[in-house]
């Protein structure tokens, strides 16, 4: 898979860094040491110690440091070294590309970086930029390395049952299920099925805004035949025909592995189904609402006293309307469904 590669700055690819092979420090004591250097605001010699924790270090604590990669990061960032991040954190996922939590933290730290910066000479320097450049968004690219890397994690996860149970995993199947989510607040392109194998290109910024997310889509989406689009769950992760699927699939996935998160599948579906096909979806319209004579009429569209336990009125793409929700996109039976299983 491609990845972006920047240079690494001198001063932190030498030195302690590079000493720590040999020394070979005690990791404890090395942590110990780095936590009290960032709390004291010596972020620079606690980068340094990071590092080592994070690219030097053999048979690491995963989860302690998947910390150490998040201070690593945030160090970086109080450095204004931004630009840097990007290689640093391929190089810590190259370096545990068998330890699931490491790849799950580098995963997460994509999604919470600056989503900007310049193009330089073909290259891109995340952050603020000096001097003249092309300013881009890297937020579409961001998410897909992030998914790659969620991907990744998921790969070596599936293969120790153990660890499956942990709270830990399902946070993984969460965040990547919300990762997948993140379309540029546009629902409609969870009918896309994003190419993890290749990284998008930046988007070119201009005055008003990026160009990629201009405009936007209104409404939930409909297929050629006008109906609204429902997302069902695949039989596996490569069988999944868009990213709506692959939402689906980590969701039941993670109540695969823990029965007892079931309610939060349910939970996490209808909160998505209500968001695209709620009555709320038709505040706007409230005008409307005021300035009609009809409105107390049966055949009324607006004429929500009348809708069936089925029926709902949404704003779809092609405009208001009612329609009908099968038992496993309704909203409301999927959360009486939850009530049911807490009582």
């Amino acid at each position: 898979r491609p990845r972006m590669m920047l240079p690494l700055c001198p001063a932190l690819a030498s030195g302690p860094v590079a000493l720590a092979v040999a020394d070979s420090p005690d990791e404890s004591a090395l942590r110990q040491k780095a936590r009290s250097l960032y709390r004291d605001g010596n972020f620079k010699d606690a980068l340094e110690n990071y590092r080592t924790l994070t690219l030097e270090i053999d048979g690491v604590d995963s989860v302690e440091t998947a910390r150490d990669l998040q201070s690593a990061v945030d160090c970086y960032l109080r450095l204004n070294l931004t630009p840097e991040v990007d290689a640093y954190l391929e190089a810590v996922a190259r370096r545990h590309a068998g330890d699931w939590q490491i790849l799950f933290a580098v995963a997460e730290r994509y999604n919470g970086l600056p989503h900007y910066g310049a193009l330089s000479a073909g290259e891109f320097e995340r952050g603020a930029h000096r001097g003249e450049a092309k300013w881009v968004s890297s937020e579409r690219r961001d998410r897909v390395q992030s998914l790659q890397h969620f991907e990744q994690a998921l790969e070596v996860l599936r293969e120790d049952a153990s660890a499956r149970q942990s709270a830990a995993a399902a946070s993984l199947l969460s965040r990547f299920a919300s990762t997948l989510l993140r379309h540029g607040g546009d629902a409609w392109q969870l009918q896309l099925l994003t190419d993890l194998e290749e990284l998008p290109d930046y988007d070119e910024y201009q005055h008003r805004g990026w160009i990629y997310d201009a405009g936007g889509g209104e409404g939930a989406p409909v297929d050629e035949n006008g109906d609204p689009v429902f997302y069902v769950e695949p039989d596996s992760w490569e069988a999944a025909q868009n990213d709506g699927e692959r939402w689906r699939w980590l969701l039941a996935e993670r109540s695969r592995w823990q029965p007892a998160r079931r309610s939060q599948e349910l939970l996490d579906r209808a909160q998505f189904l209500a968001s695209q096909f709620g009555v709320q979806t038709i505040v706007d319209r409230r005008a409307f609402f005021r300035e009609s004579p009809e409105l107390d009429g049966e055949s009324h569209v607006f004429a929500l006293h009348t809708l069936k336990d089925n029926e709902t009125i949404a704003r779809l793409a092609d405009g208001v309307r009612r329609i009908e929700l099968p038992d496993e996109q309704n909203h409301i039976l999927l959360c009486q469904r939850l009530r049911e299983a807490s009582a």
